[in-house]
């Protein structure tokens, strides 16, 4: 094994992520083109493009286009803005929830609808924005994120910069420019095409982060900003695994005690965890079929995604498809029911519904979130014995899941292992840029 593992896609984009700039750029040139979203659309609902620069440090130079949605006020003469959104990610398309508010369904309350347009930009490199695009047949070569011995994880990290470098070859200088500096100064772009003054800001997880990040570039031109579930952009990556590990671990447990006291779950009255566990150790040795996945199936899932389940699939797609997030139903997702009735089909051979979803095509937005923890954050661990380390930790406090799906960044990633390179910027000696928080 080499001493230090040279992973191409985080490595290159963090040497090219050393160029930056101090001020945003003039923004008077910037303007939104808004059209409808077409004949099935709600009329209160635009779409629209802007172009912003590639790099900010050079605003004359290379321009990417931005996709954005717009639900307009319902009462004009009430309305005091335009309130910009995040939904999270990386990676998240905040133009989604713009579309499932204008179809009916409540994302944004009464108050938010009546007395602000709602503007829901995709940032660069996700959605309807230029996209991040990489190869999908690499991205569908399954790879263990949790190698055993020292050559299944040098089999993983040579995986690695074949898919990396298909992101770049594919994408161009745009996967070097997607941090979320770039993305907080995108949003005063956004700001000042819109004309409604200082910003309004609503982020949720990731979202947090560009708002932070804006707040620290543009303080004097923010009205109101709104931050649910904090990231901490600056803690230690061995902070960051256990809080999430841990946290996924505990909501978990409350699920399997509620399951096995609540009649309207599937499993009701029994040891569900133990179930859990089994089922994990199960799919671990002889994967579970997933039937409606194949291409012939008549499901809704049929073609997109794999076609059979592994105990890993099942502790990631648990807490990554959102069954486990919220304990009753809500317009968006479903709850705690719904995953019950999802581990007992999968207990009785059929775990469609916990497959890992394939890419159809160069510009899925199953990887696009991937390389702004590329750029963002820092990767330290390089080899198989501190992986194992992190492995042991994960075992020690979490030891139902052992695991959490945003091992990207940071982490075990199939796209985006760990480089222990972080260039600084000339502004920034500390090797800083795109960070929210000074450590």
């Amino acid at each position: 094994m080499k001493p230090s593992p040279i992973y191409i896609l985080c490595f290159t984009l963090q040497a090219a992520a050393a160029t930056c700039s101090t001020e945003s750029a003039n923004h008077t040139s910037f303007q939104t083109d808004w059209r409808s979203c077409g004949d099935d659309a709600s009329p209160n609902l635009e779409c629209g493009k802007m172009k912003v620069p590639l790099d900010w440090s050079q605003p004359g130079g290379q321009q990417i286009t931005l996709g954005l949605a717009r639900l307009k006020a319902a009462n004009n003469s009430t309305r005091i803005g335009s309130l910009i959104y995040n939904p999270g990610g990386p990676g998240g398309a905040a133009t989604d929830f713009c579309r499932y508010q204008a179809q009916g369904i409540p994302v944004f309350g009464n108050a938010l609808t009546t007395h602000f347009d709602i503007v829901c930009p995709d940032p660069r490199g996700i959605g309807t924005s230029s996209p991040v695009s990489c190869h999908p047949d690499l991205w569908n070569q399954r790879q263990t994120l949790f190698p055993k011995d020292s050559a299944s994880f040098e089999k993983m990290v040579e995986h690695n910069p074949a898919f990396g470098q298909s992101c770049l070859d594919m994408t161009g200088d745009l996967v070097r420019h997607v941090d979320t500096t770039s993305v907080a100064r995108d949003m005063e772009a956004i700001r000042v095409a819109l004309g409604d003054g200082r910003l309004n800001w609503l982020g949720i997880s990731y979202g947090t982060q560009i708002g932070a990040q804006y707040a620290e570039l543009f303080p004097d031109n923010i009205r109101t900003m709104a931050l649910d579930g904090n990231v901490d952009h600056s803690a230690p990556e061995i902070y960051t695994t256990a809080g999430e590990i841990e946290t996924y671990e505990d909501v978990l447990t409350r699920f399997f005690d509620w399951c096995s006291q609540t009649p309207a779950c599937a499993l009701h009255g029994q040891d569900v965890a133990q179930i859990f566990d089994e089922l994990v150790q199960r799919a671990d040795a002889n994967p579970i079929p997933a039937p409606g996945c194949l291409p012939t199936s008549s499901s809704t899932f049929a073609g997109t995604c794999f076609p059979n389940v592994t105990g890993e699939d099942i502790r990631f797609n648990v807490q990554a498809s959102s069954k486990l997030t919220y304990k009753n139903d809500i317009p968006i997702s479903v709850g705690w029911e719904y995953l019950g009735q999802v581990l007992k089909e999968t207990l009785d051979g059929n775990a469609t519904q916990l497959s890992s979803t394939i890419a159809l095509n160069g510009n899925s937005t199953l990887w696009q979130g991937l390389a702004v923890g590329c750029l963002d954050w820092n990767h330290g661990t390089t080899t198989f014995e501190e992986n194992m380390n992190r492995r042991n930790l994960a075992n020690a406090t979490a030891p139902h899941t052992q695991v959490h799906w945003l091992a990207r960044p940071g982490e075990e990633s199939p796209a985006c292992p760990q480089s222990d390179r972080y260039e600084a910027c000339p502004s920034d000696p500390d090797g800083q840029r795109g960070r929210t928080n000074q450590e």
